[in-house]
């Protein structure tokens, strides 16, 4: 079996050049912690390489008001993204804010997350105010191939719960195919009834066409 090999040259009594396998290299640096992977990270291009993928495996992002800025960085460091696996997308440190103050994402914004982080499985949203997507945004979504591919989805609440508009949930499980999905409807009684801002299609979650092996809410 072939290996790749990285060169490492070391002060020891003299210049040395020792040959460490890539493979090698990854299970350590899946053992270390935060600050030793940055140091590493700093040691060459190659250690670079390695260093990202365990750096950006898992990131945690809080908005104040939307994820657009968080989305116009992934389209711009795709070097970055292609790490991502797994994502949770928060409002504003503390649950006391009310609703209007919570930051505001749509399907499709998350659809486009999605797309930017080819290798994401794992997507949670906690705090945030979910909003129907724009209409100038749906001929983009219904050019589509399929929906995107998860591994879990989970949309969790604040105690107090949060109104999110029933045609937003729907897009949410039309634009998303996933093994796992927990999405709490707290307060959201309505959920099963459309309101007077959704549109008219609008029905009840059991015909919806959920591409769900398994929910819990």
């Amino acid at each position: 079996m072939s290996h790749r090999l990285l060169r490492v040259t070391m002060p020891a009594g003299g210049l040395q050049t020792h040959k460490l396998p890539t493979e090698l290299l990854d299970m350590i640096l899946e053992e270390t912690a935060l600050e030793t992977r940055k140091a590493c990270s700093l040691v060459c291009r190659a250690w670079l390489d390695l260093s990202r993928r365990h750096l950006f495996k898992v990131i945690v992002v809080r908005a104040d008001a939307t994820f657009d800025a968080f989305l116009c960085f992934l389209r711009t460091h795709p070097h970055i993204s292609i790490h991502i696996r797994k994502m949770y997308l928060y409002g504003p440190l503390g649950s006391g804010k009310p609703e209007a103050e919570c930051p505001r994402v749509d399907p499709g914004t998350l659809v486009d997350i999605a797309l930017c982080t080819p290798n994401v499985s794992y997507i949670e949203l906690q705090a945030i105010q979910l909003v129907n997507t724009p209409e100038e945004s749906r001929p983009h979504l219904a050019a589509l191939r399929g929906p995107v591919r998860l591994t879990t989805f989970r949309l969790l609440e604040r105690s107090h719960g949060t109104r999110h508009p029933s045609t937003a949930y729907l897009d949410l499980f039309r634009l998303f195919q996933t093994e796992n999905i927990r999405v709490d409807l707290c307060s959201c009684l309505d959920f099963m009834e459309p309101r007077p801002e959704d549109k008219d299609d609008v029905r009840p979650l059991f015909r919806a066409g959920l591409f769900v092996t398994n929910v819990s809410a």
